[in-house]
């Protein structure tokens, strides 16, 4: 067998899931990928990481939001990776954890060697006293979270962004140095809703664009990939999956932009209507104002270009941002709950494209409850 080279490796080994290089290709440090389930996303940071330490001895740093979050998973994070690289042809005697410590035996006669750490973020401050200096690699696993309470901090609080940061400067550090901006981080997250204090803290909810794969302004040290299952050749067959079929039987679960369907075939939410519907509130979305009726006969919720002049809400403020004073209320707004609950049942319609695209990329970057 030849000898592998760590680019080689690279090439060849995300194999029909989910593959890395199209996004390390950016030279990015703050790197979001946001994707479904089981596309490989996690084996690959993992197979990266491992990479990384064994041809370039970079120690790497796996995070969780919580201690008991990082309990579930820290042991599990790099099950897959081991034996796909063993596959290839890379020597990997052991590997384990211990005292929240990743170690690494490359062959019998090999010391063990430090690889990793693990580090919930809600206690970082606890290493910021650390030589961390030879860590290179961080993965923020389920930076997202399904439940707006979730997060660290109180709803609509920016903790949580103040403490990656604190980590990440601790962690960049050289020595003698008080940065070597060598240091990638990587964001992990379900694209079924895109709300995080990460994101509204950066500022990424301004650039993002439902459409794109890529979204990397210019200037900007991040860059945040949108990953769909028909790009993954592994999850091709995903509709004959048991769990596909079940979700396709409940007619009230539709495939929305959240669910990861692909955005060119979304034309079944399109349609031009013509019943009798009950305007109910105008909303106002970056400058432009949508109308949204309710259609007692059908139960939809439909939305259409501007129509009678009634109370119109304000999505957006003046610098086109999200507007969270009125979606983070715990009261929220009858209407946008109500447009809420009926989009994620799939019982909303929309007069266009462009209206969807609008609406969806509004319901993505706010929380559900």
């Amino acid at each position: 067998m030849k000898k592998l080279t760590k680019s080689k490796l690279l090439s060849v080994i995300f194999g029909n899931f989910y593959n890395l290089n199209k996004l390390l290709s950016f030279g990015k440090l703050w790197n979001f990928i946001l994707g479904p389930r089981s596309c490989g996303k996690s084996t690959a940071i993992a197979l990266f990481f491992l990479i990384e330490f064994i041809f370039d001895g970079k120690k790497f740093c796996y995070i969780r939001r919580t201690e008991k979050e990082l309990d579930e998973t820290k042991a599990k994070f790099f099950n897959n990776a081991i034996p796909i690289l063993q596959k290839m042809g890379l020597v990997i005697n052991d590997f384990k954890i211990q005292n929240n410590y990743y170690y690494i035996k490359l062959n019998d006669l090999d010391e063990w060697q430090e690889c990793g750490i693990c580090i919930p973020l809600s206690q970082s401050e606890k290493f910021k006293s650390n030589n961390l200096s030879d860590f290179r690699n961080l993965v923020y696993d389920e930076f997202i979270s399904m439940d707006i309470n979730g997060y660290l901090g109180a709803r609509g609080s920016t903790i949580e962004f103040e403490k990656i940061i604190s980590l990440y400067i601790t962690i960049d550090r050289d020595i003698g140095e008080a940065y070597s901006n060598k240091t990638k981080i990587f964001f992990l997250g379900n694209n079924a809703s895109y709300y995080n204090p990460i994101f509204l803290s950066l500022g990424i909810d301004k650039y993002i664009d439902l459409q794109a794969k890529f979204v990397s302004p210019k200037g900007k040290p991040w860059i945040v990939q949108q990953v769909h299952t028909s790009e993954i050749p592994a999850l091709a067959d995903n509709n004959n999956s048991v769990a596909y079929q079940l979700l396709n039987d409940n007619k009230a679960l539709q495939d929305y932009n959240f669910n990861n369907t692909p955005f060119d075939n979304q034309g079944k939410f399109i349609e031009k209507i013509n019943k009798p519907m009950l305007p109910m509130v105008n909303v106002c979305y970056n400058n432009n104002v949508y109308t949204i009726y309710y259609i007692s006969t059908m139960d939809l919720i439909y939305v259409d270009n501007k129509g009678p002049s009634i109370h119109t809400l304000a999505l957006t403020t003046a610098d086109q941002r999200i507007n969270y004073s009125l979606v983070l209320k715990a009261n929220k707004d009858p209407h946008l709950k109500q447009l809420q609950d009926y989009y994620y049942r799939g019982r909303v319609r929309f007069s266009n494209m462009s209206i969807y695209l609008a609406i969806g990329q509004f319901l993505c970057l706010t929380p559900r409850s």
